[in-house]
C-alpha cells in the first residue's frame, strides 16, 4: 500500500481505482500504527487508525473525509489526533476496536440505567400503589396532591433524583403564598415520604432486579422545615350545653336531614373515624347482638374491631335504613347508592347546620333581648375528640377508650391480643356515655365531676 505524506491536497487529488485502496502516513512511527484514508471505487474516501497484528492490517474507522469546511464529515487535523489517541493505545498493547466497543458498552450501559432511572411521576405512583397495598385508603387523594403541588413546579417527567431540596422549598412556598399554610404541611408529609419510600426502594429486592430505580442519595426534603405556626391545636370538643343544644337540634328537619341525623348520631354515640363511620355497611351491624363489627378493609388500623351499639343509637340507624336499606352502605351517595358519602359531604352538612342554627339564634336573641349564642364552629372529628374527653370525664380509663376506638399501641399485645377482649368493659363504656347523653338531653348543666354515680358504677363492673 502507498505510503505518503497525508496532506489535504494529496487526499484531494487520490483519485478513485477500479478496487479500493488504502494511502498510509508515511509519518507514522513504529508500532503505533497510523494514519490512513481508504478510498473506494465510487471515490468516497474515509479516514482509519490502521494498525498490523500477526502481519494483517486492522483498521478502526474515524470517519469521513470532510472535502469542504462546511461539508459533514471529519477535518484532517481531527483525523491526525484521533490517531494519534489510538497510537498510543496500540503501543501499550490495547486494541483500540476492543477500547472503543468498551466504552460503547459502558455508555450504552448508562444509557439504559438512565431511562431505567424513575421519574417524579413513577416515584409519586409507586409511592401510592404501596399505600394501596398496605390498605392506606387515601391513596388516590395523595398521588392527586402530589401531581398537583409538585407538577406546578417541575415536568413530572423529570427524573426523581434531579429534584432538589431547592425545588422543593419553591412547591411548598407557593402553597404557603396562596395562604395554604397547613396544606404546604400535609404535602410537605407526603414529598417527604414519597422521597423516602424510594431511598429503601431500589434496595428492597422485590423491585432491585427489575422495574424503576429511582438513584436517589438523600431526601431533598429533609431540610425543608414545617410551618409549625400554622397547625392549630387540636383540642375542640362539645360542652354540656353544646351536646343539649345540638341533641335537640338532631330531630329538628330544618337542620338535618335523616343521612346526616344519623351520621352525626354514630359519630355521637360510637366515637368512631370520620371515615370509618362513612364506609360502615349494613352488614356490619348486628342489632340483636347490639354490635358493629369492623371489616379490616374498612378500618384505619386494617384489623377487624367490634364497637358495641347503644340502644339509643340501634333506634336511629333502624329508622334511617328504612329510607337508605336499598344500598349496602349506611350513607349511600344520593345520585349513585353504590358508593358512600365522603368527607365533603359531612363538612358541608355540619357548615349547613352551624350557618342555619346561627341565623335562627340571631332572629330569637333579637326579639327576646337576651345574649346572642352561635355556635363555635366544629367538625366531625370534633364530635370524636368530644366522645373519648367527656368519657374520661366519666370515670372511663383511656385503655378502655382506647380499645372502643381502635387506638394501636406499639406492643404486640395491643395490636393482636387486645382487639378480641374487653367486650364487657366496651359495652359497658358505651352504655355509660348513652347514659350521660341522655341526661344532657335534658340538663345542659349536667356536670359528671359532681355526679359520682357512674364512677361507682364502673367501680363495680370492674370489681364484680
Amino acid at each position: 500500500m502507498p505510503k505518503v505524506r497525508l496532506t489535504a491536497s494529496a487526499i484531494k487529488n487520490a483519485g478513485p481505482k477500479a478496487s479500493r485502496y488504502w494511502l498510509d502516513d508515511v509519518n507514522a512511527r513504529k508500532g503505533k500504527g497510523c494514519l490512513s484514508v481508504r478510498i473506494q471505487p465510487s471515490g468516497a474516501k474515509s479516514f482509519y487508525f490502521s494498525w498490523w497484528h500477526n502481519g494483517a492490517r486492522n483498521a478502526l474507522k474515524i470517519g469521513n473525509v470532510k472535502v469542504k469546511p462546511t461539508d459533514p464529515g471529519t477535518s484532517l487535523a481531527d483525523a491526525f489526533d484521533k490517531a494519534r489517541e489510538y497510537g498510543e493505545l496500540w503501543d501499550q498493547g490495547i486494541s483500540p476496536r476492543d477500547h472503543l466497543q468498551a466504552i460503547q458498552a459502558d455508555e450504552e450501559e448508562r444509557r439504559l440505567e438512565e431511562k431505567r432511572c424513575g421519574t417524579l411521576e413513577q416515584l409519586f405512583i409507586a409511592y401510592t400503589d404501596n399505600m394501596k397495598a398496605n390498605g392506606k385508603r387515601t391513596y388516590a387523594k395523595v398521588l392527586r396532591d402530589l401531581r398537583k403541588e409538585a407538577g406546578g413546579v417541575l415536568p413530572l417527567e423529570t427524573k426523581a433524583k434531579e429534584v432538589t431540596t431547592a425545588h422543593i422549598v419553591e412547591m411548598v412556598g407557593r402553597m404557603i403564598d396562596r395562604g395554604a399554610e397547613t396544606h404546604s404541611n400535609r404535602v410537605r408529609a407526603m414529598l417527604h415520604a414519597a422521597f423516602q419510600y424510594g431511598l429503601h426502594h431500589d434496595n428492597d429486592p422485590k423491585h432491585n432486579r427489575r422495574g424503576q430505580l429511582f438513584g436517589l442519595a438523600l431526601n431533598p426534603v429533609a431540610a425543608v422545615p414545617k410551618q409549625t405556626a400554622a397547625e392549630r391545636v387540636l383540642d375542640r370538643n362539645l360542652s354540656g350545653a353544646e351536646l343539649h343544644r345540638l341533641l335537640h337540634d338532631l330531630d329538628n328537619p330544618e337542620f338535618f336531614n335523616p343521612w346526616s341525623r344519623a351520621y352525626i348520631l354514630i359519630m355521637l354515640y360510637a366515637g368512631q373515624r370520620v371515615d370509618e363511620a362513612l364506609r360502615v355497611q349494613w352488614a356490619d351491624l348486628d342489632f340483636k347482638a347490639g354490635l358493629w363489627s369492623m371489616a379490616p378493609e374498612r378500618s384505619k388500623v386494617g384489623s377487624s374491631h367490634l364497637i358495641p351499639i347503644a340502644p339509643q343509637l340501634a333506634t336511629a340507624l333502624k329508622q334511617h335504613r328504612k329510607i337508605t336499606g336499598h344500598s349496602q352502605w349506611v350513607f349511600s351517595q344520593d345520585t349513585n347508592p353504590a358508593k358512600h358519602k365522603t368527607n365533603g359531604d359531612v363538612s358541608i352538612a355540619i357548615r349547613k347546620y352551624i350557618k342555619r342554627a346561627n341565623a335562627k339564634e340571631a332572629t330569637a336573641a333579637k326579639a327576646e333581648g337576651r345574649k346572642l349564642e352561635e355556635w363555635e364552629r366544629f367538625t366531625a372529628r370534633d364530635l370524636r375528640r368530644t366522645w373519648k374527653s367527656r368519657l374520661g370525664d366519666l370515670g372511663i380509663s383511656k385503655h378502655v377508650r382506647d380499645l372502643v376506638q381502635s387506638h394501636v399501641g406499639s406492643d404486640t399485645s395491643s395490636k393482636h391480643y387486645d382487639r378480641a377482649e374487653y367486650l364487657p368493659e366496651k359495652r359497658h363504656a358505651i352504655s355509660v356515655w348513652a347514659e350521660a347523653l341522655e341526661r344532657w338531653r335534658t340538663d345542659p348543666a349536667y356536670d359528671p365531676h359532681t355526679d359520682n354515680r357512674n364512677i361507682i358504677s364502673l367501680a363495680k363492673h370492674q370489681t364484680g
